[in-house]
């Protein structure tokens, strides 16, 4: 490896010549006490239910103030005279700021009591500058960044070169985040953070303000675990009762844990955050970012966001997704900015933007008209499956079904399928004496409020009648409005107790007024109505969970005809994949009450009554009973999808059949998270009934599960002009075969450096391999490639694809071509094989859920029209995916799985190897096998873990997950190398359960990701079911950190290194020609 003294030696002659700028920084790491809510209160809402157990200090509890280490910004290397930060930092480090182009001179001083680094992402640097301590193959001064000494200096060195600049669709700012990377999640969770900025050329004033906006700020919000601090030690002694905190600490008590994770803005929380100052007018910057743990949805009320040139209210982000997101401050007040995850606000994750006046200078929206709706709420018994029968299920579901039928509707706890709720009712007239009617176009709105539907420049007035027993009021998100018309209720003064909001009481009626401001509508970028919704918020969580949501579009001007249905769309659908909590509804006790005068016995004692009393919905319905999403073939359909929700409601509606336009890709699903929502457009050109289902495995299975309906309504059938050129039919020969696969082969923990087989090794869990635990290896099911159709002779990976581990055999296609897969099922159980995002047509979808039987063989027949190909400017393949349909859930634990890759005409050779620009390929599944859910868990428990009698031990279930990369844990992936110069093709793939969305990142390199626009980044998220592909161009040699960057994911082994050959070494030649790669 060339050593990176060399490398900067030859660097810095070449870049002196150049221009550019030297930025230095001098930054110290010390520690210091912190206190999360120095008020002592919630400063959000009056109930203190949940607050108090984070704030107050008690006997067994520590309360709000916590020892922790802070970044500290001097301005010389004296490091005497601190620049003191904004209140509204908190402990969030120095903003780091340059241009491409830029040199950053960081100068760190560890006055701290451990050792620290710093690692940037998005930036470049050389080993002897990462901040990052794992084993890469380097020694000596590579090594002396990772982590220096408490009481000495380092000084980083992090290049702003071209190839690492913002693209051109990218703001004129690309936000990122530092911290140190020893053992990265205690590191950030002791507090050392902080945001690096990479500008344009030109951006910035001399002072390294942007010239571009007014304001910028840091949005640092994340779930900050103190007991997982260095410090937690002395935190502990802040108890009345030090002993006793310590002991519940050491037992790993579950309840003094939870109430040690800090749901946390800047490291403030419930609104102790001092307020983001901003004038009425200003353009404003934040930039945003989570780090460990969870993903997180901010929206400001009143106020509207830009994110990547597209219009939102609500952005997500989470962990390393660092987003930029601009506004326009519009209407004086104090607002509230606030995490939309039910779970985290009400946890305190909330704090405020304080709009204040001044002479107006932007110009006001002339009304171009108003929109009125009359809508009441009342409460009625709505039921999740009216016909009490399952109508739509996914897979074979005989065995799913029995457990989900007992476990909803007959277990003890469970209230059944009906429940008493309130919904929003629309009335056609301020009378409120006959209720509109829903068309036979709207019978899938299901629970769902009337779509209000509102164009740039209208105004939006809604009179609303309370018809219900308590108070609730009516907020949209995304539209103007002044305080006097808000429907949140919060406190507006931080000095004061009292609690404001505009609602309807009981019986009440009351008149909202909302507008679209210009800088509040779509923009160029996005379609012609953007997706968002509204919702009672009286209480935030509870008035959803009560059945009070709906869908709002915000539309550009001349998008709505006289009836207010969008021009050019025939067909508009409402989609809201919802878990619903009913404990946490208003009505929870008198639907107990209900069901017991059904004759229902409701433990109200039992441990799982919240979890048998949550329903996994489709616009409120469940196993199919929601319908109406009927259309024709060549309809223009726009499918709104709407996210609320909890921390694990991140959804992903899978179109079986068809797929739609989104984000500028033809896809088979779409992503939305709680406070999110989105546009899609769908032109159906395959007739049948199809399932529509939920992206995540045990959702799909609960009930989140559905079907849609294309038929041809006596039009002509479409018939695609012929391409006259020669169909290419790509004949691929895969079984399904038993192995015993070995997830961690070399049992090292690569950032501890390690034995994971010592019991002290962080890890050692995963691998633990006695008569009581299974260890790294299982039997599985695993897709392999033949060389005929006799399938005797399997074909031998090489080292272009043994890094695919697990995943089954690269299926390879253009546009325009046929495949066949010539599939045998050579395990002891029903399986398939299902591309994805490919037409199929009824027969085909029936027998993959049926599957072929052990020792059978099945000719799949896949088309790949232009539609399922790369938009227009996506890259020249995109990855999509394929498992087994029968039971995707055991399927898939078992090892079903692999990809797919589709390519635009001309790309692909006879033999499907890519004839463009790009030299390597590489498939990521990021998963999280739950061997439990395996078809063959018990043989391997009895095989394995002889002695094992308790299954249900929580440590021995633990254990059983495994945190992969390709079915590897704690880097045993082979052949993840590439040459210098080389363009890279990563497919970027997730399967699995709520807990299995990923954030895959790159050390020392980025990529690009391109949609309709393209941006540039170092980590892709990915979320179940949904597939990701980036392109890197490889220019930093060196052994290089890719790893799933949630916290919890990275310490159970989802890590692993890529190498990066410097392309005149020629040793590195040698070795990649013998492998028949072309450099």
């Amino acid at each position: 490896m060339v050593s990176s003294v060399l490398l900067w030696s030859i660097f810095i002659s070449i870049f002196s010549s150049i221009c550019c700028l030297r930025r230095d920084y001098f930054i110290t790491a010390e520690e210091q006490w912190w206190d999360y809510a120095p008020s002592k209160q919630n400063l959000i809402t009056n109930d203190r239910t949940i607050s108090d157990r984070y704030i107050q200090t008690t006997e067994d509890r520590i309360g709000s103030v916590y020892k922790k280490v802070m970044l500290k910004q001097f301005t010389d290397g004296f490091f005497r005279r601190e620049i003191k930060p904004a209140p509204w930092m908190g402990y969030v480090g120095p903003t780091i700021k340059g241009e491409t182009g830029d040199v950053l001179y960081v100068h760190f001083r560890n006055l701290a009591s451990r050792p620290y680094g710093l690692h940037p992402h998005g930036i470049q640097y050389f080993k002897d500058s990462e901040g990052s301590l794992y084993m890469d193959g380097t020694s000596g001064r590579d090594k002396l960044d990772d982590a220096v000494p408490p009481g000495q200096t380092y000084t980083y060195r992090w290049f702003m070169q071209n190839t690492f600049a913002p693209t051109k669709d990218d703001e004129n700012c690309i936000p990122v985040g530092y911290h140190p990377h020893i053992r990265s999640t205690k590191d950030v969770d002791t507090g050392l953070v902080g945001i690096l900025l990479i500008c344009k050329p030109g951006t910035l004033n001399p002072d390294n303000s942007r010239k571009d906006v007014d304001r910028e700020f840091v949005l640092y919000a994340d779930i900050i675990n103190e007991t997982n601090s260095w410090l937690i030690d002395q935190s502990l002694n802040l108890c009345r009762n030090p002993q006793r905190c310590r002991q519940l600490f050491n037992q790993k008590n579950v309840p003094f844990i939870s109430d040690t994770l800090m749901y946390s803005i800047n490291g403030y929380i419930y609104g102790n955050l001092p307020d983001f100052p901003i004038y009425d007018g200003e353009k404003v910057a934040f930039y945003a970012m989570g780090l460990n743990l969870g993903l997180h949805v901010f929206g400001v009320q009143g106020q509207s966001f830009t994110f990547k040139r597209t219009r939102t209210h609500g952005v997500v982000f989470g962990i390393a997704w660092f987003k930029g997101l601009y506004m326009t401050a519009r209407n004086p007040g104090r607002w509230m900015i606030f995490c939309k995850v039910n779970y985290h606000f009400s946890h305190g994750m909330a704090a405020f933007v304080n709009v204040m006046p001044r002479p107006r200078v932007l110009p006001l929206t002339a009304i171009r008209r108003t929109r009125r709706y009359f809508i009441a709420v009342e409460e009625i018994v709505w039921e999740y499956r009216p016909s009490g029968k399952v109508l739509a299920r996914i897979g074979k579901g005989s065995t799913e079904r029995s457990k989900i039928e007992e476990r909803f509707f007959t277990s003890d706890g469970a209230v059944g399928g009906r429940f008493v709720k309130a919904v929003f009712i629309e009335y056609t007239d301020g009378s409120f004496q006959r209720r509109k009617k829903r068309s036979k176009d709207e019978k899938h709105l299901g629970i769902l409020g009337p779509p209000v539907r509102i164009e740039v420049g209208d105004m939006l007035e809604i009179i609303l009648l309370n018809k219900a027993s308590r108070p609730y009021s009516f907020t949209p998100f995304g539209l103007a409005f002044t305080k006097d018309n808000e429907g949140a209720f919060y406190k507006n003064d931080r000095y004061s107790s009292e609690v404001s909001g505009a609602a309807a009481m009981p019986g009440q009626q009351r008149r909202y007024i909302f507008t679209v401001p210009w800088d509040y509508g779509p923009t160029e970028e996005d379609p012609q109505c953007v997706t968002e919704t509204y919702q009672s918020f009286v209480d935030f969580a509870k008035d959803q969970y009560s059945g009070l949501v709906g869908p709002l579009l915000i539309c550009k001007p001349g998008t709505l005809n006289a009836f207010g249905r969008q021009h050019g769309v025939n067909k508009e659908f409402f989609l809201m994949l919802m878990n619903w909590f009913e404990q946490d509804s208003w009505y929870f006790n008198q639907s107990i009450s209900l069901a017991m005068l059904n004759g229902r016995i409701v433990d109200q004692e039992n441990d799982m009554l919240r979890d048998v009393n949550a329903l996994r919905a489709i616009n409120g319905r469940v196993f199919g009973n929601i319908g109406g999403f009927d259309m024709c073939v060549g309809d223009r359909v726009s499918w709104h999808v709407l996210g609320f929700g909890e921390r694990f409601d991140y959804q992903n509606p899978v179109f079986e059949g068809n797929n739609v336009q989104y984000d500028g890709r033809m896809v088979d699903h779409v992503s939305v998270f709680p406070g999110t929502s989105q546009t899609a457009y769908m032109i159906p050109d395959n007739l049948g009934k199809w399932l529509l289902y939920a992206g995540q495995l045990e959702s799909q299975t609960d009930g989140m599960v559905t079907r849609y309906n294309v038929d041809l309504c006596n039009r002509p059938l479409f018939v695609p002009i012929p391409v006259f050129e020669k169909t290419v039919i790509r004949k691929i020969y895969i079984a399904a075969v038993d192995v015993i696969w070995d997830y961690a082969p070399r049992k090292l923990n690569i950032v501890t450096m390690g034995d994971l087989r010592d019991p002290n090794t962080p890890g050692n869990l995963y691998v633990r391999n006695t008569d009581m635990f299974i260890g790294t290896q299982y039997k599985k099911t695993v897709y392999r490639e033949f060389y005929d159709a006799s399938f005797s002779r399997q074909v031998q990976r090489t080292e272009k694809d043994s890094h695919l581990g697990i995943l089954g055999p690269f299926i390879k296609a253009a546009v325009g071509d046929v495949i066949e897969v010539f599939f045998k099922n050579m395990a002891s159980f029903d399986n398939s094989i299902y591309l994805k995002n490919l037409p199929l047509d009824n027969e085909m979808s029936k027998h993959l859920r049926n599957g072929v039987k052990p020792g059978d063989m099945k000719i799949y027949r896949w088309r790949v029209p232009e539609r399922s190909g790369p938009g227009r400017n996506e890259p020249n393949c995109v990855g999509y995916t394929y498992n087994s349909a029968v039971y995707p859930n055991k399927d898939i634990a078992t090892g079903l799985i692999g990809p797919l890759i589709i390519c635009k005409r001309g790309v692909l050779d006879v033999h499907a190897n890519r004839i463009d620009k790009t030299n390597r390929e590489f498939a990521l599944a990021f998963v999280i096998f739950n061997e439990s859910n395996s078809h063959y868990f018990d043989e391997n428990v009895r095989v394995r873990a002889p002695n094992r009698m308790n299954l249900g031990d929580s440590t021995f279930q633990e254990s059983n997950n495994k945190f992969s990369i390709n079915g590897f844990i704690f880097a045993n992936i082979p052949n993840l190398e590439m040459v210098e110069g080389d363009t890279i093709a990563w497919y970027t793939y997730s399967f699995g359960s709520a807990q299995g969305v990923h954030s895959n990142h790159f050390h020392g390199q980025t990529f690009i990701r391109t949609s309709a626009l393209s941006f540039r980044d170092d980590v892709v998220g990915v979320v179940p079911g949904s597939y990701e592909t980036v392109e890197m161009f490889a220019d930093n040699p060196g052994t290089w950190f890719v790893h799933c960057h949630f916290g919890l994911h990275m310490s159970a082994g989802m890590l692993d290194t890529y190498t990066i050959l410097p392309r005149n070494h020629t040793k590195a030649l040698i070795e990649l020609v013998l492998k028949g790669y072309h450099v």
